[in-house]
């Protein structure tokens, strides 16, 4: 316990040492959740047709995805449902 500056009455006070495993504990569960939504940005990017095989490729290519941007299906850039797809 420690005397808080600010209101003057006792207050918890945790070392560095007691933090440390809170800090490890925050950062698994931070670390998926961030690699989680990088790939649902990355999937809504081969859907709307931004990520390319013929333009991009690579590691960010999702064949099954970036298919459905071509013309004629679902998600054809000159269609509606593109647009769809951009708000959500």
């Amino acid at each position: 316990m420690v005397i808080s500056p600010v209101t003057d009455k006792p207050d918890v006070s945790f070392t560095f040492y007691q933090r440390l495993p809170l800090y490890f504990v925050s950062f698994l569960v931070c670390i998926p959740c961030l690699a989680a939504c990088i790939f649902i940005i990355i999937c809504f990017l081969n859907m709307t047709g931004v990520i390319r095989p013929e333009h991009h490729g690579g590691v960010f290519d999702i064949p099954a995805l970036s298919t459905l941007a071509n013309e004629g299906n679902i998600f054809d850039p000159a269609g509606n449902m593109n647009m769809v797809v951009s708000i959500v």
